[in-house]
């Protein structure tokens, strides 16, 4: 009986903990999702008030802007602006998120952001990039799978324009993400990805966005070199780089081999570059070797050429190989003379492959990669050309 009583008692005990919710739990409309973050150098007009000078640390350095849905806008019956914009400004990137919490009447949650965008001026500042990348890095909250990326402008530009396709220009930017293996116009870049390489290399290519009147476009990249912004690449060098890392899923090149130019759209459909260096002379020469198929997507009837002719679209291949390769010594000659910076994997694959060539130079590699010799072999394949007939 006395067992009997004991078991009794011990149910009596456990169900109410069972039964009792989670202590710390936090209603979804007591939370606000945080999308989208801007990061930008806090200027004179945005204080409201000229600097002190003679007390520039205790003045506050950071304007940051953030995206919060609107929980009470979703659904068919849904009230009020589809997201809020709201900013905030301190002397740090932490201290500048803690002020906003004064202010906001919900509990702030990063698990659900999806871009962080750094405004240009912050992105030229090595101090500034540093602390911010820091801060993020320790940051438990924000995922490393965060798309990152350089604002041409400012960050707080981006986020408050009023896209005519979505309301959340965080998520807007996430889907193009998303969509990016269609096009080699600018690179992806995760937060773990931009972390992983500015602790390797200290440089990086950021995708580059620059705000419209009522959409964003995301295109080139922007050249990181010693924590710092140093210049743009343009579409066409970023699509260059990325065959040179052998990064490309697909792309479209567009060329002209007719003598009133008619334009050919050559799809790529699949591409392939090897690399191969020695030292000759005494100086490191690197042989990227890039080989790719695709199909031709376009031409014009009626036309005194024939695309049903090997003769004529071993011309069309010669012309794109031609193009390309073009292109692509005008963007290395651009990083190399330029920018003086290795984004284009020469390191790496010295490091992996080459250990003896690589341990000769890279304790001075900043001062070696601008006068390497770089060639470029492009072979181009057109595969299908469609039905013509």
């Amino acid at each position: 009986m006395g067992k009997i009583k004991k078991v009794i008692i011990l149910i009596c005990i456990i169900i109410p903990i069972i039964l009792t919710g989670c202590w710390d739990k936090v209603e979804i409309n007591e939370r606000a999702f945080v999308t989208a973050v801007g990061i930008d150098i806090l200027n004179e007009k945005e204080t409201g008030e000229e600097k002190d000078k003679t007390d520039k640390k205790q003045s506050d350095r950071y304007l940051i802007t953030y995206i919060l849905p609107n929980i009470e806008a979703i659904g068919k019956e849904g009230q009020g602006e589809p997201v809020f914009i709201v900013s905030s400004k301190g002397r740090s990137p932490y201290e500048t998120t803690r002020q906003l919490t004064t202010r906001v009447h919900q509990i702030l949650f990063f698990s659900h952001m999806k871009i962080l965008v750094i405004g240009e001026d912050v992105a030229k500042n090595s101090d500034m990039l540093r602390e911010i990348l820091d801060s993020l890095e320790r940051n438990y909250a924000i995922s490393r799978r965060i798309h990152v990326l350089v604002a041409k402008g400012t960050a707080k530009e981006i986020l408050n324009v009023d896209s005519q396709y979505e309301a959340d220009i965080g998520i807007y930017l996430s889907r193009i993400f998303e969509n990016a293996g269609d096009t080699a116009i600018f690179n992806p870049l995760t937060l773990g990805d931009l972390l992983q390489n500015l602790h390797d290399e200290k440089n990086a290519l950021m995708p580059r966005v620059a705000a419209g009147e009522d959409d964003v476009k995301v295109s080139g990249s922007g050249v990181i070199k010693n924590y710092k912004l140093i210049g743009w690449l343009e579409e066409i060098e970023n699509r260059s780089v990325m065959f040179l890392k052998d990064m490309i899923k697909s792309d479209l090149i567009v060329v002209t081999a007719t003598e009133d130019n008619i334009l050919v759209p050559y799809e790529v459909t699949q591409s392939k570059t090897d690399k191969n260096a020695k030292i000759e002379d005494g100086r490191i020469k690197v042989r990227f070797m890039i080989e790719m198929e695709g199909d031709l997507r376009q031409f014009k009837m009626d036309r005194p050429e024939d695309v049903l002719d090997d003769k004529f679209l071993k011309k069309l291949e010669s012309v794109i190989e031609s193009y390309f390769k073009t292109q692509i010594e005008n963007t290395v000659k651009k990083l190399q003379k330029e920018f003086k910076v290795d984004v284009i994997g020469v390191n790496e694959y010295l490091s992996k492959f080459k250990p003896d060539i690589w341990s000769q130079f890279k304790d001075d590699w900043e001062n070696v990669f601008p006068d390497i010799d770089i060639q470029v072999e492009v072979d181009s394949k057109i595969r299908r050309i469609g039905i013509t007939k």
